[in-house]
């Protein structure tokens, strides 16, 4: 199904699934409304009861953009309570894909802002072209989306700079704070997370299981922690969400028409 937000399909099967996952709005460089959102998690919901899989890519159908974050339009028509619970999903579904049942790999081409560079970031692997860049606005207009796995990846320090100036990250630079395992210079991103599969083919999928205890153990939660969810969830019901979003969006708009 061209028209459907999500595409998925085998690229390699032997002993195991290879699953490619492909983000496919592209006329919204892959920006995540409530279509895109209830699609992704169906997908990841189908693809982890496949049998014997070997890794799940996840990647973009247009050069340009990975995932450009949420549709701003979208948001723009949610009221708080709709909002919350759109975030809420949407940090649910980042941690679908943190405890998959097999090796996760994102293939990034181009922009990967917003909740786009949390998805990259929920992955185990991450290989991006040189055109590859980061960007975390959320804390702009006050949600918190996927920090708890940005600090687990790259450690508070970086957090605090990627959070606080909303800069974007370049392909080096992400590569040197630990956002990009690999920039694939010679070859495009799709190619090296296919690479990837194969080194991890190999894995059995308790060995992989066990693996993901002792790395998720180190930042395991608490009894009576808050969850990422929650975390969502909370930081956009508090004040007027709507109002923020768009203060955000009036000021990016603004800077743009300033600098042309």
């Amino acid at each position: 199904m061209t028209d459907s937000n999500i595409l998925i399909h085998t690229h390699y099967t032997k002993d195991k699934n290879i699953i490619i996952l492909t983000l496919n709005r592209p006329m919204q460089l892959n920006a995540i409304n409530f279509q895109l959102l209830e699609e992704l998690r169906q997908g990841l919901d189908e693809i982890s009861k496949i049998p014997d899989l070997g890794a799940l890519v996840i990647r973009s159908n247009h050069l340009k953009a990975f995932c450009t974050g949420v549709d701003v339009e979208y948001i723009r028509s949610l009221t708080n309570k709709m909002a919350s619970d759109f975030f809420s999903k949407l940090a649910e579904t980042l941690e679908k894909i943190i405890h998959f049942p097999c090796p996760t790999i994102a293939s990034i081409d181009g922009y990967a802002f917003g909740a786009g560079a949390d998805i990259a970031v929920a992955c185990d692997i991450r290989v991006g072209n040189e055109s590859a860049s980061f960007r975390f606005p959320g804390p702009q207009f006050g949600l918190l989306l996927g920090t708890q796995r940005l600090m687990s990846e790259v450690g508070p320090s970086v957090v605090r700079h990627l959070a606080l100036t909303n800069q974007v990250v370049t392909a080096e630079k992400a590569l040197h704070y630990g956002l990009l395992h690999e920039i694939a210079e010679n070859e495009s991103a799709f190619e090296g997370a296919l690479k990837y599969t194969e080194m991890t083919a190999n894995i059995s999928e308790r060995t992989y299981r066990l693996l993901k205890e002792i790395s998720d153990g180190v930042n395991r939660l608490e009894p009576n922690q808050t969850t990422p969810s929650e975390y969502a969830r909370k930081s956009v019901e508090q004040g007027d969400f709507a109002a923020r979003f768009s203060t955000y969006i009036s000021q990016i708009t603004s800077n743009k028409k300033r600098r042309v």
